[in-house]
């Protein structure tokens, strides 16, 4: 495991998926408030599986221990729109074709009752090649309120 961001409350691992053999991106949430908290991340959890949408990262494992609650979820390696903005400018079109996508996965999330409430450039994610029609962006980071 390598850790890939650290927020607020949780840390973001690369690991691997031991029983399915594939990378995820598991969430590590220090379970320091006890059982409202665990309350909280498994209320979020439920709401998070029920979006399953193609600009959604939906869960694919959850669970806590003594120490710790944790989320697995699909590992998207194109970077972040944070990271993007960094490297080069976007063009009109990829523009407009992003903000489709994220406008288009926020109005599913709110359509099931599930409002982001964290949205920032750093939770938007990119599968390789976002610029190709086939590619989508994917939002995460749905906090735990």
């Amino acid at each position: 495991m390598s850790l890939v961001g650290k927020g607020r409350l949780a840390e973001v691992w690369l690991a691997r998926q031991v029983h399915m053999n594939f990378a995820v991106a598991l969430k590590i949430i220090a379970d320091s408030q006890g059982n409202k908290l665990l309350r909280q991340f498994e209320h979020e959890v439920a709401a998070l599986a029920r979006l399953e949408y193609p600009n959604m990262l939906t869960p694919v494992d959850y669970g806590n221990t003594e120490d710790y609650l944790y989320l697995a979820m699909p590992l998207a390696i194109g970077g972040s729109l944070k990271t993007r903005f960094a490297d080069r400018p976007f063009n009109q079109t990829e523009v407009w074709q992003l903000f489709d996508q994220i406008l288009a996965g926020l109005d599913f999330a709110h359509s099931n009752g599930v409002i982001h409430g964290d949205l920032k450039p750093a939770n938007i994610l990119f599968n390789p090649g976002f610029n190709q029609t086939d590619r989508l962006s994917q939002i995460l980071g749905f906090p735990i309120t």
